[in-house]
C-alpha cells in the first residue's frame, strides 16, 4: 500500500513539474547545435551566433527554448511570443548551459516542418570580410541510427578542426564508435583505389544532462579537437565515421574547420 501511495506521489510530482513548466504540449524538438550568443574566440576573434526563424504557414507557431545563462540546471524559460503567420523573427538570448553548448527549441507536433530557419556564426572582428557560415537546425528525421560520416577534412596546422557530436535523448547512455581514416585526395575515380588507412578509433565520452528538466532542453554532447590529435599529424586529409552502437535514431554531428589567421570557418556536414 505504501509503495502504491509513493508511486502515485511521484507521478503527481512529475505531472506537477510539467504543468508548472507549461510545456507538456511542446513535444517536438529542434536541435540548435551551437549556442545563440556572443563570445570571444582565439586570435582576437569575436564570435556571434544569430538565429532567424520564419513562419512559412498561415497559422501561428509557438516556440520555447532555454533563456539566460545557466549551469546544468536552468531556470524555467521565459515566455516567447508566438511566431505569427508569414513573419520573421530573430531569436535572441537562447543560450545553452555552460557545460553543453547546444539546446533544443520546442514546438507543438508538426510545427517544426512549417519553419524556415538560418543559424549563422560570424566573426565580428572581420565582419567586413565575411558573412559567416551557416549550420542547420535538426529535426528528428535528420538524425542518424546507422553509420554516418564526414570527409575531406583538413588537418593542416593552419586550421583548427573540431568534431562535435550530439545525442538528442540524454535519458539513454550515448553509445557511438568514431573512426578516423587518412584520405588520398589525389585518387582518381577512374583508377582502383585502396581502402582508406585507419588512423584512429575510439569511443567518445559525452557530457550528459543529469536530470529530467535538463534533458528536456539539452542534448548529450561530445567535442573532439582533431587539430591536437598527434595520430592525425601529416595526414593532410581525413574522413570520419560515426557508428551508433545502440541503433537509436538520435545522433548527429559535424566538423568545423577554422583558419588560424583569417578565422574563416568551413562546416563539413554528414
Amino acid at each position: 500500500m505504501k509503495r502504491t501511495i509513493l508511486a502515485a506521489v511521484l507521478v503527481l510530482q512529475a505531472a506537477g513539474l510539467q504543468a508548472q513548466l507549461g510545456f507538456e504540449h511542446l513535444t517536438e524538438k529542434l536541435l540548435v547545435p551551437v549556442p545563440i550568443n556572443e563570445i570571444d574566440g582565439a586570435f582576437g576573434s569575436r564570435w556571434k551566433t544569430t538565429l532567424v526563424l520564419t513562419n512559412m504557414d498561415s497559422i501561428p507557431i509557438e516556440l520555447q527554448g532555454p533563456q539566460g545563462t545557466c549551469n546544468m540546471l536552468c531556470p524555467n524559460p521565459a515566455p516567447v511570443p508566438r511566431l505569427q503567420p508569414e513573419s520573421t523573427v530573430n531569436v535572441e538570448a537562447m543560450v545553452s548551459s555552460q557545460i553543453i553548448p547546444a539546446a533544443f527549441l520546442r514546438t507543438a507536433p508538426g510545427d517544426a516542418a512549417r519553419l524556415g530557419s538560418t543559424l549563422r556564426v560570424q566573426d565580428l572582428s572581420r565582419s567586413n570580410e565575411t558573412w559567416g557560415t551557416t549550420i542547420p537546425l535538426l529535426r528528428a528525421d535528420d538524425l542518424f541510427a546507422a553509420t554516418f560520416g564526414m570527409t575531406g577534412i583538413a588537418t593542416d596546422p593552419q586550421f583548427r578542426a573540431v568534431l562535435r557530436l550530439y545525442d538528442v535523448d540524454g535519458s539513454t547512455p550515448p553509445q557511438v564508435a568514431v573512426r578516423i581514416y587518412r584520405v588520398n585526395e589525389n585518387a582518381s575515380i577512374t583508377s582502383v583505389q585502396p581502402p582508406d588507412e585507419l588512423l584512429q578509433e575510439f569511443t567518445p565520452v559525452f557530457t550528459v544532462p543529469n536530470d529530467e528538466h535538463s534533458r528536456f532542453w539539452f542534448p548529450a554532447y561530445a567535442q573532439i579537437p582533431l587539430w591536437t590529435d598527434p595520430a592525425l599529424v601529416g595526414a593532410d586529409r581525413i574522413r570520419i565515421e560515426v557508428e551508433p552502437l545502440d541503433a537509436r535514431q538520435e545522433y548527429w554531428g559535424f566538423v568545423s574547420i577554422t583558419h588560424n589567421e583569417t578565422q574563416h570557418v568551413t562546416v563539413v556536414l554528414p
